[in-house]
């Protein structure tokens, strides 16, 4: 079963191989990520994480990023159920976040295609974090 808990920081987890560059990357500012993160969620299927999420925003107006980070379980085993379980969820993230952006490191393919997959649009906007180049995407 799959379920949804918010917690209050980034838990450390066995995150799949680009969401523990992103970690080691970011570790500097991940306190200052948490506490501008106007929510952070757990997803676990069968009690095993396979997702940390959260959601930020610049200022009051700005519309609001997700955030993302891959446990190493969700691409492990039973990658096309997980797949569609990621899915099954956009599906409900309109009714609490009508309007939503997401980054994506310029360059990177992988998760071009996950943000494509997951119903993000690509934009023409750049924007640059961390010293590193990334294409924003919209939900």
């Amino acid at each position: 079963m799959i379920q949804i808990k918010a917690v209050d920081f980034i838990p450390q987890l066995s995150y799949a191989k680009y969401s523990k560059r992103e970690v080691l990357l970011g570790a500097a500012s991940l306190g200052d990520i948490q506490r501008a993160s106007e929510g952070i969620w757990v997803v676990t299927f069968d009690d095993i994480p396979v997702l940390v999420v959260g959601v930020i925003r610049s200022s009051l107006l700005s519309v609001p990023r997700l955030w993302l980070l891959v446990c190493s379980t969700l691409t492990d085993g039973k990658v096309s159920y997980n797949l569609r379980m990621i899915k099954k969820l956009m599906e409900v993230v309109p009714m609490y976040y009508p309007k939503l952006e997401t980054l994506v490191e310029n360059g990177w393919g992988v998760g071009e295609r996950f943000a494509k997959f997951a119903g993000f649009k690509k934009t023409e906007q750049r924007t640059e974090l961390f010293g590193r180049e990334f294409k924003v995407w919209e939900f």
